[in-house]
């Protein structure tokens, strides 16, 4: 922005800066709020996208809220855990990409039991775990790719129209 702010040493010419200046504060907060949803918005599809499958509880369950200093993306459900970090000897050879602290993978398979009738999963089953799919950190991935790229786009757009 090339904006020249010129006055002079009047009560009106003062009032006039102060308005313009109030102006492009406004338009500047308005535009980081637009590139925050528009990142968040992105985080939300790659976490989706890399979440294993969709129990009804863990990639339609994901959600952000947005306020004046900062955005949280969450992904509610009982696999959701299981689903980042992996399980079982599946998941020790293929783990999480950052170190876990305190997280631990089986040496063995185990047998589990659904029974909810509908499902297409009902009955017994073996498992030997599965890999870390790690959604929620390649959410965190997309964010730092992208939200100094969307937010000097927006915020020059937006300073554009001035």
């Amino acid at each position: 922005m090339s904006k020249k702010i010129s006055l002079s040493l009047s009560v009106s010419s003062i009032n006039k800066a102060i308005k313009l200046l109030d102006e492009i504060k406004n338009t500047v907060d308005k535009a980081k709020i637009e590139a925050i949803k528009e990142v968040c918005e992105g985080a939300k599809e790659t976490i989706y996208q890399n979440t294993p499958f969709d129990t009804g509880e863990s990639a339609s369950s994901t959600t952000y809220t947005i306020n004046e200093t900062h955005a949280t993306i969450k992904q509610r459900g009982s696999h959701v855990i299981y689903n980042e970090f992996g399980t079982g000897p599946i998941g020790a050879g293929n783990p999480y990409p950052k170190q876990t602290n305190g997280w631990v993978y089986g040496a063995d398979g185990w047998t589990f039991y659904q029974d909810n009738t509908e499902s297409k999963y009902f009955g017994r089953h073996y498992t030997l775990g599965q890999p870390a799919h790690a959604q929620m950190y390649k959410g965190s991935q997309y964010i730092k790719d992208n939200i100094s790229r969307i937010m000097k786009k927006k915020v020059s757009d937006a300073l554009s129209r001035i």
